[in-house]
């Protein structure tokens, strides 16, 4: 059976699931050498991590081919092999994880946190398959794409050798995809059912139980922030109502102090004190009843039978408690 499998566009999850499902079937035939054939300009980071992570539990060996280009998530699944061949004029590009970052002020910070970790991750992974220090790999790809010819990446232990006629009739490998797969060489497709049975049996993977673990985990968050949505929205109706109750209480008190006020003032006018054309002129010179009250009480004796004239001018100049207390609460004999 033909134990290859082509790599020749963008990552996502849909080709990794494709490519995984394609390793399992072929480990579960035998444990012959699986050969992974890379021309690709990379994609999703995390696709190729699960790639790498499936790989791993096989027993078979696993040749990777760079036949074109191996950037970014390509580049650290072709440096993963256990022999790593490249064509002559193939290339090879490692970089830092990007990532346009949409949000407020806090979402922006955590995206980013959230593409450093990644790069850390990618990071790491190429120091163990490539042999270099993580820090130099950190300096060598700060801010810019790290381009390597055939040579360089052998030199940067990124590929193995140069895949000659040689090598390629010792390792049985291909320069290039064959044209048609045939009902020989073709690999079979996996049912769902099929691979999770495969995944529980070889490698004690329960897919559906992790799956319902997840699902179960994602209603409980979607129930804390539905939760947490109801509290702030009952929170701002309460500040709206305690401000209104506030500001209506406020309404009510003015309303009950000018009854007061005059009340205070009908009063006066009844002792003779006042005369009913000074009310909006002595209603707007105290702040409230009792002040009112206060100003009036220890007025002379004879006032009480001599009201003020019309025009209110004919208060006792000579009278100097008075004039003191008019003074006192800003009153004065004009007005």
């Amino acid at each position: 059976m033909n134990r290859e499998i082509w790599i020749n566009r963008e990552f996502s999850q849909e080709m990794a699931n494709s490519v995984v499902q394609q390793l399992m079937l072929l480990d579960k035939e035998s444990h012959d050498p699986i050969k992974i054939y890379i021309n690709s300009p990379g994609g999703d980071v995390n696709a190729m991590f699960s790639i790498i992570d499936a790989r791993m539990v096989l027993k078979s060996p696993v040749y990777t081919v760079n036949y074109g280009e191996a950037s970014s998530a390509a580049a650290a699944l072709f440096a993963s092999g256990d022999k790593r061949f490249i064509m002559e004029n193939a290339r090879v590009m490692i970089h830092a994880a990007w990532g346009l970052a949409i949000g407020n002020a806090d979402e922006v910070q955590e995206q980013a946190e959230a593409l450093r970790a990644l790069t850390d991750k990618y990071v790491k992974l190429l120091s163990k398959y490539t042999g270099k220090k993580e820090e130099e790999i950190k300096k060598d790809i700060a801010g810019q794409d790290l381009w390597m010819d055939a040579e360089e990446a052998i030199q940067y232990g990124a590929a193995d050798m140069v895949l000659t006629d040689k090598l390629k009739e010792k390792y049985k490998l291909q320069s290039k995809k064959p044209a048609a797969a045939t009902k020989q060489n073709e690999v079979k497709e996996m049912t769902k059912k099929e691979l999770l049975a495969l995944l529980k049996s070889e490698h004690d993977v329960d897919v559906e139980s992790i799956s319902a673990q997840l699902s179960k985990t994602k209603g409980d968050l979607e129930a804390a922030f539905k939760a947490k949505a109801d509290l702030e929205a009952k929170l701002e109706a309460s500040k709206k109502e305690a401000s209104d109750t506030k500001a209506q209480l406020a309404k009510l008190l003015d309303k009950v102090e000018l009854e007061a006020k005059e009340r205070c003032f009908e009063g006066l006018v009844k002792d003779l004190k006042e005369i009913p054309a000074r009310k909006e002129l002595v209603m707007a010179q105290f702040k409230d009843a009792e002040a009112m009250a206060a100003f009036y009480k220890d007025m002379p004796a004879r006032l009480a039978s001599k009201p003020l004239g019309e025009d209110g001018t004919n208060l006792p100049a000579e009278d100097a408690e008075l004039k003191a207390k008019m003074a006192k609460y800003g009153l004065t004999e004009e007005e």
